[in-house]
């Protein structure tokens, strides 16, 4: 990730998704969250694309439990012990709607993320936050993926400092597309948002202290 756009994912990563939120007015907002920030880090000179994914997030004794099985399928009673000590995990994705289990939200039960450079982005992955099960998660999250993750390699992973593991899996439907946070032109209130987004970080990378900041200010890429 080159200097200018890690500058710019923290000067992000505390206004996008507060702005997003706000302009919406619901947090269930992955699809017009990619369709903003994509517009925002085009403002600021980083091309991005949309990948549809399937997220899974672990809470530590979650991560702590799969790794303790070592790749091996665990049965219900393995898994009941740690589920009381507290065991939990979040998932978006389409098989959970064929399991028979409700897909909060409409028109789509995946998630949509960006890639731009080395990284994938990630501006909404905050609505999975389960914090009476210790899943506190960031306001925007990047995780690392090389050429591979392009030309087939599904998944790509983090684990956070606190302890949770955050995961993507590529999948191939490409439904977003049609629903309306997408086919809706982007003025009004996208366009308003993608706006108020970027004057905060215009204003904040005008105010920060001037280490050096003119080389790496998102404004001057």
């Amino acid at each position: 990730m080159t200097t200018g756009l890690e500058v710019l994912l923290k000067l992000l990563r505390p206004v996008a998704r507060e702005q997003i939120e706000r302009g919406l007015g619901h947090p269930e907002t992955c699809i017009p969250t990619s369709r903003i920030l994509q517009a925002v880090l085009g403002h600021f000179g980083f091309q991005s694309i949309p990948v549809a994914t399937e997220v899974n997030v672990y809470n530590g004794i979650f991560a702590e439990m799969i790794k303790s099985f070592g790749g091996q399928r665990p049965t219900p009673e393995q898994i009941k012990p740690w589920q009381e000590k507290g065991a939990f995990s979040v998932r978006i994705s389409s098989e959970m709607a064929t399991a028979g289990v409700p897909i909060s939200g409409t028109g789509w039960d995946g998630h949509l993320i960006l890639r731009v450079e080395d990284i994938v982005l990630d501006g909404s992955i905050e609505m999975c936050n389960r914090s009476t099960k210790n899943i506190i998660l960031p306001k925007l999250l990047w995780v690392s993926v090389d050429e591979n993750w392009d030309v087939g390699k599904r998944e790509a992973g983090e684990t956070l400092p606190n302890g949770c593991e955050v995961s993507y899996t590529k999948i191939n439907d490409q439904s977003w597309r049609s629903t309306p946070y997408w086919t809706e032109q982007f003025d009004g209130r996208m366009r308003s948002i993608a706006n108020e987004i970027m004057s905060r970080v215009e204003h904040q990378a005008a105010t920060k202290p001037n280490k050096s900041s003119r080389k790496t200010s998102p404004s001057s890429h």
